[in-house]
């Protein structure tokens, strides 16, 4: 009987062993994608930021997913020092590879540069010049840009960088007070 225990023990080891390694390799592929230096841009839930991404840059890599970073345009209280704040794997990116793309169609989604940061929203009107307005649904309110302003959209999943058409599915997007609907190729 104790032996019968003792193999069974040693069994249920094994597993938990080879699960521990499963999931430490799995961390290693996600963090390794920011190490001290990279650029990046970071993401945040608190009201009237959601939706922004900030440009920063890894000072540490911490424990448990997380990371130090430091912001390129936000400060310290005392006006002097960049900001420094931990971010989880949740709320980082690396930065998008600069695009040569500056010619966007209505309904297009888009990140634009506003104050500093990246803000998602999408073309609601082109206009001559040429020049953009932008809607953005988090403040249901529309701005004009320019092209250097303007990039594609992208979102970052499981470490690779995905454009809209290379997803599959339908989103949904309001542009002033009418929900429009329109696929995703």
């Amino acid at each position: 009987m104790f032996r019968l225990i003792s193999i069974c023990l040693l069994s249920f080891l094994s597993v938990c062993l080879q699960n521990r390694s499963i999931v430490s390799k799995t961390y290693q592929r996600r963090v390794t994608h920011f190490t001290v230096g990279n650029l990046v841009e970071v993401s945040s839930d608190l009201e009237g930021f959601v939706g922004a991404w900030f440009s920063t840059k890894v000072v540490q890599v911490t424990a448990n997913e997380k990371f130090l970073v430091e912001y390129e345009k936000l400060v310290e209280d005392d006006n002097v020092r960049l900001l420094r704040e931990e971010v989880d794997i949740l709320h980082i990116r690396l930065c998008p590879s600069d695009q040569q793309i500056r010619c966007f169609k209505l309904l297009q989604l888009v990140d634009v540069l506003y104050n500093d940061d990246w803000w998602t929203g999408v073309i609601s009107k082109v206009v001559d010049g040429p020049r953009y307005i932008v809607y953005f649904k988090e403040t249901k309110e529309e701005h004009e840009y320019v092209p250097s302003d303007v990039r594609l959209h992208q979102d970052w999943i499981n470490g690779k960088w995905l454009t809209p058409s290379s997803q599959s599915g339908i989103d949904f997007v309001i542009l002033s007070t009418r929900p429009v609907l329109f696929e995703v190729d």
